[in-house]
């Protein structure tokens, strides 16, 4: 059947925003029809590619164009369990599991009434194979059956029938990683509640809170929640977290419908409700009640907030003076607006499927609009009574949280039912301002919002309400105002975190939405490599990570590390010739916030200096103008505190030195050779002593102690000697180390062959 799409817009305003809001029947198709069941009690369940739709007797599969694909009766689907259903099976409920993509398939065994017929896919196709249990419930008929879950348990509910007019809850909880594992082995059941309750199970979206909640109504209009600690621990406890009490009302009367003197009959469930969802925490419900005021009857939703001592956060009644109402279920989109779907009918209108939203934190619901009119009055007895109901369906599509799929029953003949399947898609738009911020003044420029519409800087344009993304289109703003300074953009809205030049937001109602690219103004800064005093230039790797570095290619990795020679004047883009940094970034080095970053190799070999190749040995980073964490590893965040800040990377080169005394009057440079030809030699540089050592005859050299000088302090006057008697003792050095005193120590280092070193001092005073 060809779609059909209904499309409904109104205006609203919130404060200082505009908001402009579309519904959309993007899929409308006839369901399951008249199977000889009365009433068809019709659920929903939707998955990533397929519908399944349930009423009283039978099931049935279709693409989400409304195609059928496959269908089966009750009978025939369960005729594989044991003990065998022989009569009717009836009260189907049905869900699907989006934390393990499985659809679950409840109904009551009419054959054996203590028992509930339960099924579960085998995959997120429908059309495969399915396992299927027989499972006892209470001692008692079951009936009114609920169908809940998190991302552990499975939770089944009926309200059994113990006696005439007498009732008790059933409660029985499952193991869902066993049922899916087709080997149900595990159940708890709780029995005798609370005479006359009627539980429903909520359907976990999100995160699952601590507690497995249910909830009831009750018939002094009270809200009950309910809730199930350690669901899976051997022995839960069943409590009543809260009653909610809202304005007193009185059940549904029997509903009036054109063409028909016989009224519907809504059975005494009517003021019950009927499936649950619970969403990032919160419940969501609704029932029936009679009108506050003249004949009809009316919808009752409610959200309440299981994190906040379940404070209701929205609650409404959907009433009309002499039109019914009745058998509601409600879902929350995305963003925590309800979607209901119920029957409505009155003197002028044969009963259908109609649905209304209410937008979050909205004082009212949006205009009521037929999903599918009734096209008879509509008289169809059992047991005297022109039954309707019980309920109607609801589902969040998987594939887009903001298409909710809904499902009712409607009157196709004076004899007949029939369903209806819709999906509503929730389409808000929010005028939103973007702009480009250089401390409170907009600096110009463009911006791209959701990568297809360009927006001068300042301007507002309407955005759907939920996830959207902005990007701006300047970099930076150079000599901005005349100012002499360049401007780059470092974040939004104030948000450190949110620092490259396109940005995810969120778009929700409330006040006026502005998203802000803000700019800071750039600050000359050097990084640089220094080998024994020396600056290099031209050579030397230097490594610094700039989180808002713009590549080439127009990305931000934002963990990019630069490797250029030293030395190496920032740009924050590639290619760019305006040089600077950002000063005080994240001066607290505070994880999660984003800090420049310079990092140094621990060697670096064959480095040309004067002419002549040598290698480098890292001792650690020295800073002007600037902070730096961890100065004597090698990689450390850096904070540039004012212009002109400079960074070195402080390296030691074999055979150099900036000590004159090294090479003069042969007062410091001290050279011994051992047995295996190797050379040893000892001299200052940079105020302190160091051992190199050359295995080749003196063509290459090795700083040893792992390239770090003998001592941390000063130290002077170094001499080296060969131990003859012990090969394996290489070398003695020796030097004067200034102490706290203001005196020298002598030192001695002993080194092995296995270049173990041994290290004494304080022999002088």
């Amino acid at each position: 059947m060809k779609n059909k799409a209904i499309f409904i817009c109104t205006v609203l305003y919130f404060a200082l925003q505009s908001i402009t809001i579309a519904q959309t029947v993007s899929a409308s198709f006839e369901g399951i029809q008249y199977s000889g069941e009365k009433p068809p009690d019709p659920v929903i369940a939707v998955g990533e590619n397929h519908v399944v739709l349930a009423v009283n007797s039978k099931y049935e599969i279709y693409n989400k164009s409304g195609t059928y694909i496959s269908g089966q009766s009750f009978s025939d689907f369960f005729s594989s369990v044991s003990p065998q259903p022989t009569g009717s099976i009836f009260d189907p409920k049905i869900a699907y599991d989006h934390y393990s993509d499985r659809y679950i398939l409840l109904a009551i065994d009419g054959s054996h009434r203590t028992r509930y017929l339960l099924a579960v896919s085998s995959t997120d196709d429908p059309t495969e194979t399915w396992y299927k249990y027989s499972i006892q419930g209470t001692l008692y008929d079951l009936d009114y059956p609920g169908l809940g879950f998190d991302e552990n348990t499975i939770v089944l509910t009926s309200q059994s029938e113990v006696g005439s007019n007498s009732y008790s809850p059933d409660l029985t909880i499952l193991n869902k990683q066993e049922i899916y594992s087709n080997s149900k082995n595990y159940q708890i059941d709780i029995r005798d509640i609370n005479n006359g309750e009627k539980l429903k199970p909520v359907r976990v979206m999100g995160t699952s809170p601590s507690k497995f909640h249910l909830v009831n109504t009750t018939s002094d209009g009270k809200v009950r929640i309910w809730s199930i600690s350690n669901p899976l621990g051997g022995s839960p406890s069943l409590s009543i977290d809260k009653t909610i009490t809202f304005a007193s009302f009185q059940g549904p009367q029997n509903a009036v419908q054109k063409g028909e003197s016989e009224k519907i009959e809504i059975n005494t469930v009517g003021s019950s409700i009927s499936d649950v969802v619970c969403k990032d925490g919160i419940i969501y419900g609704a029932y029936t009640v009679a009108n506050t005021s003249g004949t009809g009857s009316s919808v009752k939703y409610f959200s309440t907030d299981i994190n906040n001592n379940f404070a209701i956060l929205d609650e409404g009644l959907i009433q009309s003076t002499d039109t019914y109402y009745y058998y509601p279920v409600v879902h929350p989109d995305g963003s925590g607006n309800m979607i209901l779907v119920f029957n409505k009918s009155s003197s002028n209108d044969y009963v259908g499927v109609a649905y209304t939203i209410h937008i979050k934190n909205n004082t009212s619901y949006e205009p009521i609009n037929w999903l599918k009119q009734g096209a008879a009055g509509y008289k169809l007895l059992l047991n005297t009574k022109n039954r309707w109901g019980d309920y109607s369906g609801i589902a969040m599509d998987p594939e887009n949280n903001y298409r909710i799929w809904i499902y009712g029953e409607w009157a196709k003949t004076s004899t007949t039912w029939s369903t209806w399947v819709g999906s509503i898609e929730i389409n808000i738009d929010i005028s939103t301002q973007f702009s480009n911020i250089i401390g409170t003044q907009n600096a110009g420029g463009t911006l791209t919002v959701n990568s297809t519409t360009t927006v001068n800087s300042g301007n507002t344009l309407s955005v759907p309400l939920g996830n959207n993304n902005v990007k701006t289109n300047n970099e930076r703003f150079s000599n901005w105002n005349s100012s002499g300074y360049t401007y780059k953009n470092n974040n939004w809205n104030d948000a450190a975190s949110e620092l490259f030049l396109s940005h995810d937001f969120y778009a929700q109602l409330g006040s006026q939405q502005e998203q802000d690219a803000k700019y800071l103004k750039m600050n000359y800064a050097k990084i640089q490599v220094k080998t024994d005093g020396y600056t290099l230039s031209g050579t030397g790797d230097i490594n610094f990570q700039d989180p808002w570095y713009v590549k080439s290619d127009g990305s931000q990795p934002g963990d990019f590390w630069l490797t250029e020679t030293s030395p190496y004047e920032p740009t924050g883009k590639a290619g760019e010739t305006e040089k600077g940094v950002f000063l005080d970034q994240n001066p607290q080095f505070q994880p999660g916030l984003p800090n420049y970053s310079v990092k140094a190799d621990q060697t670096q070999e064959n480095v040309s200096i004067n002419g002549s190749n040598h290698n480098m040995y890292f001792q650690n980073w020295e800073a002007i103008n600037s902070s730096l964490q961890y100065p004597d590893e090698l990689e450390t965040p850096v904070v540039f505190n004012y212009a002109n800040a400079v960074v070195t990377a402080n390296y030691k080169v074999d055979n150099l030195t900036n000590s004159s005394e090294t090479y003069t009057n042969n007062g410091q440079r001290r050279i011994a050779q051992t047995a295996n030809d190797y050379i040893h030699k000892v001299y200052e540089s940079m105020g302190k002593v160091w051992y190199e050592k050359s295995t080749d005859k003196g063509d290459t050299w090795t700083i040893m102690n792992n390239g770090m000088p003998l001592t941390a302090g000063n130290s002077k006057s170094p001499c080296i000697a060969v131990n003859d008697a012990n090969p394996d003792c290489e070398v003695i050095i020796a030097y004067q180390k200034e102490n706290s005193g203001g005196g020298s120590d002598l030192e001695l280092n002993v080194f092995f062959s296995t270049n173990r070193r041994i290290l004494i001092r304080g022999l002088l005073n």
